[in-house]
């Protein structure tokens, strides 16, 4: 984790989905540093078919999600933002 001289956190960050696998809600932190004020958390399928799309800011630092229309299965949930930064994981869906 990289941090500014002030302290402050200087990286996107996205966390591990909790819980994860799950077959209800699951949340989602993430950070945005100041250089980056809006991004999408984007939920695809093992082909890289987009399932899902969320708009976060940063007045929030996590998503809670619950998708239950979702098949099971393995899904990657991506924090992507306007200037083309992305970081990725893995989640899985159970019923």
């Amino acid at each position: 984790v990289n941090e500014n001289p002030d302290g402050h956190l200087s990286e996107m960050q996205l966390s591990n989905v909790y819980p994860n696998p799950s077959s209800g809600s699951v949340r989602i932190d993430y950070f945005l540093p100041p250089s980056e004020k809006t991004g999408d958390i984007i939920i695809t399928d093992m082909h890289g078919k987009e399932m899902k799309r969320y708009m976060v800011d940063r007045s929030f630092n996590y998503l809670e999600i619950s998708p239950t229309e979702l098949p099971a299965g393995v899904y990657f949930y991506s924090l992507m933002t306007p200037q083309g930064n992305m970081l990725s994981k893995k989640m899985i869906r159970v019923r």
